[in-house]
């Protein structure tokens, strides 16, 4: 013992007590790391494994494509919300319906409510007032462009006088826009054409 003391100066002891708080600093870092102090590159590959991982706490946006099966199919949706619509050839008439396996071709409207006052001009009158329509091109039976180069448009009636369709609910135009006989000029040209009404 007095050989211990001989040797036992206060910088040993200094030294001694300097050593040990500092593993116990250590110690204490280890086992009360701070909030947000591990990031990706302290996390060794596969080291997190589904069990340590909290259920349902995981988002799509978490898995690369093609690792998350897709599910089962939905429900149809609902008919579209079109109230009226029909199908309607350049001489003004409803095309009819050949084959009755196809799905119909014309809602509401009825050829009593459709006229062809002028060359690419169509009056629908509805028994309802539209709040909105929509026209397209009919390409059936033509492949080319000539064929197709023409702009439709519709207007409903808004106490606007959409002549000479006034007193019904809709106007439909067709332009020809390309036309050799009258070096290109645009003019108007019967077509067949689909329309869409909303209430």
């Amino acid at each position: 013992m007095g050989r211990i003391r001989r040797h036992l100066t206060f910088a040993n002891v200094v030294s001694c007590l300097a050593l040990f708080a500092a593993l116990g600093g250590v110690s204490y870092a280890a086992l009360k790391l701070p909030k947000n102090s591990v990031g990706s590159k302290q996390i060794k590959a596969n080291a997190v494994r589904s069990s340590k991982v909290k259920d349902h706490s995981l988002k799509a946006v978490d898995f690369a494509a093609g690792q998350i099966p897709a599910g089962p199919p939905g429900a149809n949706g609902a008919d579209g919300t079109a109230a009226a619509f029909a199908r309607v050839q350049g001489d003004g008439t409803l095309l009819p319906l050949v084959d009755q396996s196809r799905p119909v071709e014309d809602k509401v409207v009825a050829q009593s409510m459709v006229t062809h006052p002028a060359t690419g001009k169509y009056c629908i009158d509805l028994p309802f007032a539209p709040s909105s329509a929509m026209v397209s091109l009919d390409n059936a039976g033509t492949a080319d462009a000539l064929g197709t180069a023409f702009v439709t448009s519709v207007a409903i009636e808004r106490g606007n006088m959409i002549n000479p369709c006034t007193g019904t609910d809709a106007r439909i135009l067709i332009t020809k826009v390309s036309n050799t006989a009258t070096a290109n000029t645009p003019e108007l040209a019967d077509h067949g054409f689909f329309i869409w009404f909303e209430k």
